[in-house]
């Protein structure tokens, strides 16, 4: 034991808290598995054996692992720079270079091609740091644990592989005990100054530090507030060990989600802790599996540059951008690169077919016009002269029922080259029912048209946190006729002209992901005949041409115990005045309060709450032995609620209230088709009486 002050003073030490973080995971606990951090040294004592020898003779080396994938899907990864590197096994088509001697890839099993890339002085000692116990005579740990009371104290043990030990020498012992465990024997009676610095060749005798000092190394808010609690107390193995825990867990949620924090060998008598931090930065973009697309555009994509500090934000935004396009899917793989801090991103690649046919089925319709609809689409990426990230869209709609019903829907969506998107829709649609009415025919129809702009505007990302500004307009004309016993009793058309800004957010977390979709809908009123008060009233009493109305969407996706998962969705909206039924709030449907005809009421302003219990997915095709197929069903229970109301009452109109619950799932089977089923009861409706008390809801879809 070390028996005075000044002993404890002249403590030379390599200390424990080495390891990188990166991406925060979907995991549990930040200090727990989820940093995945090697076993801190409890300095108790233990009677004195030589259980270092025989440490190193069981001590298995780390399980190797693949490059992290951080896939476009809210989760979130770690990245371990102290492991063994290990390149992915997957066909590279000559794209990707060799990740050291021991890199391959391989198809089917069988290796296409073995890397023989030259491994640099850093890499190698990366890589004997993570397996001191290598078969490699030149192997040493760059973590050594060093007795300064051992007569020899160049010898050393790697704190990544100190797992039980007893007596190493001297009076300072390791226990292999958790780090929780660690000694709170005080090494430091008082702890005055931190500086970060870049480099271990930075290390010297620092006197008179006060307070936290940053040389060469970004020092976010959160890490200065992380360490600042740790000033002017005394310092153990266990506290440096939280100090370090503390120091990476902020570096993470500041942005950086590739950094080293080592506590090198160094004098800290005069209280001054020394902390070497190794910010990770970008090395190459590398392209896998790109077809169509150009790989000169997929890297220029990324726009950190080379030798840059690895920003999540950044790279989240830049993904996200890359996903926006429906044919192409891009996942981001951190791979070390060929030097130590140094991190090569890897983009791999999976583009599909370019032009996709697909029909549908659903039984969204009314009981007037027809429940059962028949859709036939195309989508096609690049029509025409424009480029691969512009992606046209066709819909033909006909009803099963009534062959009156007819729709045609075009969209064009282009990606632009500074990351705006410009969205375009048109659509027609003309629909006629017949009405028996006491033996004479009532017929009513008419043609509707839209014709829509939106602007999509990316906001700056703020770590897990992305958003964005869309700007839009609408025309939308609504032709209605009704004839009874062959005579017309009216034929009026409505034109709307209506302006509109929204504001979209997404917030993902180790839980899961937050998504908040606004829009504000002005229009002024008096474009045309269409456009003005007295067409408006004829098809409704109390709408004018001049509204204003507001309308959000806070939807929540939460991974619960056991793969289970929660899914809420609350949407509402209020207006200033009595609306046209094309801009009100519809409740009812599979998309809204299942169990109720599609739309089958609506409301100036109200709330529509959804709530989910999704169980674990479950494959139909594997359990019927086809095990090559990619398939996936999810099963969910359901609660949904609905109330809506108008701003100008017309007397004794009341508020409307629909509930309902019931089950379902949805099934999808690799790209090729998907198929959803919700099957709700009624639970209770106020103001609304449609004399149903349950109903299902089913639509297919099968791409080609």
């Amino acid at each position: 034991m070390m028996k005075t002050e000044s002993n404890r003073r002249m403590v030379r030490m390599v200390l424990s808290g080495v390891i990188l973080v990166g991406l925060c995971g979907g995991g549990r606990s930040l200090l727990g598995q989820d940093l995945d951090l090697p076993p801190i040294p409890n300095l108790e004592q233990q009677p004195k054996a030589n259980a270092l020898q025989r440490l190193l003779q069981r001590t298995p080396e780390p399980k190797k692992r693949e490059p992290i994938q951080l896939k476009d899907s809210g989760r979130k990864a770690y990245y371990t720079p102290n492991e063994v590197r290990y390149a992915p096994e997957t066909p590279t088509g000559g794209r990707l270079r060799a990740y050291g001697t021991t890199s391959r890839y391989s198809v089917n099993g069988a290796t296409v091609y073995s890397g023989e890339t030259q491994e640099s002085a850093g890499l190698r000692w990366l890589k004997q740091g993570a397996s001191p116990n290598s078969s490699d005579p030149a192997a040493g740990s760059k973590f050594d644990w060093r007795n300064p009371f051992q007569a020899n104290s160049d010898s050393g043990v790697a704190v990544s592989d100190i797992q039980n030990i007893g007596d190493v020498s001297g009076d300072i012992q390791a226990s292999g005990v958790d780090q929780s465990m660690a000694s709170e024997e005080p090494i430091l009676s008082y702890l005055s100054g931190i500086v970060l610095i870049p480099r271990a060749l930075d290390i010297k005798r620092r006197t008179g530090v006060q307070g936290i000092v940053n040389e060469g190394v970004i020092l976010p808010p959160k890490v200065e507030k992380a360490l600042q609690p740790h000033l002017g107390q005394p310092m153990s193995m266990a506290s440096l060990n939280r100090l370090v825990r503390a120091a990476i867990v902020a570096y993470r949620s500041s942005d950086m989600p590739v950094v080293d924090v080592l506590v090198p060998e160094q004098e800290v008598s005069t209280g001054v802790l020394q902390l070497v931090v190794i910010e990770g930065r970008l090395g190459e973009v590398l392209v896998e599996g790109a077809k169509r697309s150009s790989e000169t555009q997929l890297r220029k994509s990324i726009r950190l540059g080379q030798g840059d500090i690895l920003k999540e934000s950044v790279l989240t935004q830049d993904l996200a951008y890359l996903n926006k396009n429906p044919f192409r899917r891009v996942d981001l793989i951190y791979s070390p690169g060929a030097d130590y801090g140094v991190t090569d991103l890897i983009l791999r690649t999976e583009e599909l077919n370019p032009i996709m046919f697909y029909t549908a089925y659903e039984n969204s319709g009314t009981e007037v016009l027809g429940e059962d609809r028949f859709l036939a689409g195309v989508n096609w990426a690049g029509p025409f002269f424009f480029p691969d990230d512009t992606t046209l869209s066709y819909q033909y709609t006909l009803g099963l029922n009534n062959p009156d019903i007819e729709g045609h829907t075009g969209v064009l969506t282009s990606l632009l080259p500074w990351r705006h998107q410009l969205t375009v829709l048109g659509a027609y649609v003309y629909s006629k029912a017949l009405i028996d009415v006491d033996g004479e025919e009532l017929v009513t129809g008419g043609a509707n048209q839209q014709y829509s702009a939106r602007y999509a505007i990316p906001l700056r990302t703020f770590s897990s946190l992305s958003q964005e500004l869309e700007l839009g307009f609408d025309y939308k004309s609504s032709g209605s006729n009704l004839a009874f016993g062959g005579t017309e009793v009216f034929d009026t058309t409505t034109e709307i002209y209506q302006f509109s800004a929204g504001y979209n957010v997404t917030q993902r977390d180790k839980l899961g992901t937050t998504k908040l979709d606004t829009e504000f809908v002005w229009s002024p009123g008096g474009f045309g005949a269409g456009n003005s008060e007295e067409a408006f009233a004829s098809q409704r009493a109390g709408a004018g041409p001049d509204y204003m109305y507001g309308r959000a969407a806070l939807e929540r996706n939460n991974a619960l115990i056991g793969q289970w998962t929660l899914v809420g969705r609350v949407e509402g909206q209020a207006s200033n005045s009595n609306l046209l039924s094309s801009e009100q709030l519809g409740a009812g449907g599979f998309d809204s309060v299942r169990g109720f005809e599609q739309r089958a009421v609506r409301g100036d302003q109200g709330v529509v709450v959804s709530v989910e219990v999704r169980a674990p997915a479950v494959s139909p095709a594997k359990l019927l032995g086809f095990y090559r197929a990619r398939d996936a069903m999810v099963p969910l229970v359901f609660f949904d609620y609905g109330h809506l109301s108008n701003s100008e009452k017309l007397p004794g109109e009341p508020d409307i209230n629909i509930s309902s619950t019931g089950f379902g799932f949805r099934y999808q089977l690799d790209d090729n088709f998907s198929l959803r089923f919700d099957y709700g009861w009624q639970l209770g409706e106020s103001g609304f009486e449609d004399g149903e008390d349950s109903r299902f809801h089913i639509g297919a879809r099968a791409v080609y």
